[in-house]
């Protein structure tokens, strides 16, 4: 297998590093800055940390750049244009060609959400890559294929399609559980009596198309409920707002008059 260097360490490069090295994969160095290494898992006790790639004598065969989006370019630029060295981002909606320097450049998109510390219980998150040769899009489909049986050959423009609806599913989600969470926090409901209400909500998705899954007061026009919910929400005038908003693209969508 190729010998792969990981710069950044953020959620995204702490997973793929340790799913790698899970996986009995070497990685020659991580490049990140302030990092405590005791606060990490055995895993990590073989790799070493720099905290410049200028530090790095030889390349590995792959650099990873797991950095901000707005990052890539400057992180680039620390690695000599003539390498040889496969280098890739792991961005959902910044283009392959701000690699297009080196002569061997793609992407290495893991499409998950990642926090640090916290293991992902999905093991076969898609992967999405491109690369500029075929050569390299082979590497980089037999490194997928190393930590998830799921690789996809996306292109740029379907890869920031994917990731805009990436933030949709789970940004926008998360935001709205948050925003449920804090409400039953202040109303001493205990959030875990949704947690099976969320997984079905989920599981559901695998065997129809969320349409016509569509369910609630909104959906069957009950204004009745609607009014009452809104009354109740009246001392958290932002979550009030939100509902208000929601509830009317649910009922234009399903064909309601307001």
């Amino acid at each position: 297998m190729p010998s792969i260097t990981i710069c950044g360490f953020g959620n995204v490069g702490y997973h793929l590093a340790l799913r790698f090295l899970r996986k009995g994969m070497k990685i020659d160095h991580i490049v990140c800055k302030g990092l405590l290494r005791q606060n990490l898992p055995p895993e990590f006790g073989p790799v070493q940390f720099v905290s410049d790639i200028q530090e790095i004598d030889q390349l590995s065969d792959i650099m990873i750049l797991s950095v901000k989006d707005d990052q890539i370019e400057s992180t680039a630029t620390q690695i000599p244009s003539d390498t040889n060295t496969l280098v890739v981002h792991c961005a959902g909606a910044t283009s392959i060609q701000c690699l297009r320097s080196f002569k061997n450049h793609g992407v290495f998109y893991p499409l998950q959400t990642f926090t640090k510390g916290v293991d992902v219980k999905e093991p076969n998150f898609p992967i999405c890559i491109l690369a500029n040769s075929k050569k390299n899009q082979d590497t980089l489909h037999t490194l997928a294929l190393q930590i998830s049986d799921r690789v996809e050959i996306i292109s740029d423009e379907q890869r920031k399609k994917l990731h805009l609806g990436a933030v949709i599913v789970n940004n926008f989600t998360n935001f709205l559980n948050a925003q449920s969470q804090q409400f039953c926090e202040d109303n001493q409901i205990d959030f875990d009596l949704l947690y099976p209400l969320m997984y079905e909500t989920i599981h559901k998705l695998k065997h129809g198309k969320a349409y016509e899954l569509q369910t609630g007061p909104a959906k069957r026009n009950d204004i009745l409920t609607f009014k009452a919910h809104i009354n109740e929400l009246k001392q958290w005038p932002d979550l009030q707002h939100l509902y208000e908003f929601l509830s009317e693209l649910i009922r234009t969508t399903y064909n309601y008059d307001s």
